[in-house]
């Protein structure tokens, strides 16, 4: 089995391979958690809600059986057609303590600044995509690409994502992505980058 169409029977196993895939460096979680036992429970948890609302609002695609691959794609509309923010009530990180909470609060800030940058009109959203190590370099993660860059294009949709990391926007680059903005996010040791990639004409 190659890439397939995830279903909810099968979403714990597709978080499993994403806080597998972004375990070793992922200077998001890491600044957002620094204590390693918290972070792997804070993953799991931004993973599942990730998963939930691919399958809810958008499509999920699994690599191989044992999932060793995920790619996270997510209809996103304009800017002006969002609408007005749900009333503020208990954070669903509230459990891990005021540092996560305001580490959240702060990367949504400068996510939010970039999109309006970025990809303030209708899209398809790289919401995540992970393999897990010991399976990476073999264009499994390619492949998830492009499957999701052929269902953005018949819907006549540019594609965007955010990145974190100078190998990962390379990557993208490569794959039809151009850098649009940056921004470092205020405490951390990174930035994150916005990238786009326009709808694919004629095949």
């Amino acid at each position: 089995m190659s890439r397939w169409t995830l279903g909810p029977e099968r979403s714990e196993e597709a978080v499993a391979a994403l806080v597998q895939a972004f375990a070793p460096n992922d200077p998001l979680r890491a600044y957002l958690a620094p204590d390693p036992g918290e972070r792997e429970r804070l993953s799991t948890m931004m993973f599942r809600r990730s998963v939930d609302t691919g399958l809810e609002e958008g499509r999920v695609d699994a690599w191989g059986d044992p999932i060793v691959g995920v790619a996270i794609w997510l209809p996103r509309p304009a800017v002006e057609e969002q609408g007005r923010s749900a009333p503020i009530g208990a954070s669903p990180y509230d459990e891990f303590g005021p540092t996560v909470v305001g580490g959240v609060r702060t990367v949504r800030e400068v996510i939010q600044r970039l999109r309006v940058i970025g990809r303030p009109d209708r899209h398809i959203y790289l919401d995540e995509i992970g393999v897990v190590p010991g399976h990476q370099r073999r264009g499994i993660a390619s492949a998830l690409l492009e499957a999701g860059h052929a269902w953005a294009d018949d819907l006549g949709l540019p594609c965007a994502l955010e990145a974190t990391a100078d190998a990962t926007i390379a990557f993208y680059r490569s794959r039809g992505y151009a850098v649009i903005a940056s921004e470092r996010v205020p405490g951390s040791n990174f930035a994150i980058t916005t990238m786009r990639r326009e709808v694919a004409r004629g095949g």
